[in-house]
C-alpha cells in the first residue's frame, strides 16, 4: 500500500521527462498541477502550470537537442529526488545535475533543478516577464 503512491510519483516524474525529452509538449502539459512552480538552478522560479508550458516551449526553440539523461529516481518521503545528466547541444545547457520534484493529485507540482552555479538562469531566459527570485521575494517581505 505504502509503496504504490511512492512507485506513482516515480512514475509520473519518469513519464514528464520522457515528454520533455520527446519534445511532447502536449504530454509535458498533461502532467503539469495548474499550481506548478520551476525553480532554476539560481532560485528564480516560472509559477503556474500555462507560464511553465510556454516557457518549456521557448526552452525546445532554444536547445532543440535537449535531453535529460536519468541516473536515479528515489522517493524520499514525497519528495523525488532524480540525479542524471542534462544533455544539450550547446554547452551552457549541459551538465550533471540534480532535480527534486514533487507530485500531487498525479500531476508534477514542483520542479526544482540543482546544477553548477554556472548554468544560464533559466526562468529569466525563459520567463516572458522577469523571473522572481527569493531575494528579491525576501525584500517584499520586509
Amino acid at each position: 500500500m505504502f509503496g504504490l503512491g511512492r512507485r506513482s510519483g516515480k512514475r509520473i516524474v519518469r513519464r514528464y521527462v520522457a515528454c520533455l525529452n520527446a519534445r511532447d509538449l502536449n504530454g509535458v502539459a498533461a502532467l503539469l498541477h495548474p499550481d506548478c512552480r520551476f525553480i532554476d538552478s539560481h532560485g528564480e522560479w516560472i509559477e503556474g502550470r500555462d507560464a511553465i508550458i510556454a516557457a518549456t516551449q521557448r526552452f525546445f526553440a532554444i536547445e532543440p537537442r535537449f535531453r535529460m539523461r536519468l541516473d536515479s529516481v528515489v522517493d524520499h518521503g514525497g519528495e523525488i529526488l532524480i540525479r542524471g545528466e542534462a544533455l544539450a547541444s550547446r554547452p551552457e545547457f549541459t551538465a550533471d545535475a540534480l532535480w527534486c520534484s514533487r507530485v500531487e493529485e498525479g500531476k508534477v507540482v514542483f520542479w526544482q533543478s540543482f546544477g553548477p552555479q554556472t548554468s544560464p538562469r533559466l526562468a529569466r531566459i525563459l520567463s516572458g516577464q522577469a523571473a522572481e527570485t527569493a531575494q528579491h521575494r525576501a525584500q517584499e517581505l520586509r
